[in-house]
């Protein structure tokens, strides 16, 4: 299960939930995977960052270089990468990586918020 932003209409609202917290993404530029996040503690306040993809977590441990599963997608079981510039940060090509923990669901919601689904539901414990 996975969700490919550049399918997304702009201003289409996913909400996340990781195994240490809950996201909400606002997709402004799903071709280029622009999106506002909130949530945890790095996105106090509404932050503009870049969805690199889904990251096989295990590879991150194992020290070896971050291996995208799959770019321009948040997908079950995998962490989110988050590219962003943090306060005080001027130059273009300065950001900052926060890499989530594991996704555990994510309910998509229409720009105009009439309609959402499951798109990624969590497994029954």
């Amino acid at each position: 299960m996975s969700i490919d932003i550049t399918k997304l209409k702009k201003n289409t609202k996913i909400l996340v939930e990781t195994e240490d917290t809950v996201f909400e993404i606002k997709v402004t530029g799903p071709k280029s995977c622009v999106a506002e996040v909130h949530g945890g503690m790095k996105f106090i306040r509404p932050t503009r960052v870049t969805i690199s993809g889904a990251i096989d977590k295990r590879a991150l441990k194992s020290g070896g270089k971050k291996p995208l599963i799959k770019e321009k997608h948040i997908e079950k079981n995998r962490c989110i990468e988050f590219l962003y510039k943090k306060n005080g940060q001027t130059k273009d090509k300065i950001q900052s990586i926060l890499i989530t923990s594991k996704v555990l669901s994510a309910t998509v919601y229409s720009p105009d918020g009439k309609w959402s689904y499951d798109a990624i539901e969590r497994n029954k414990e």
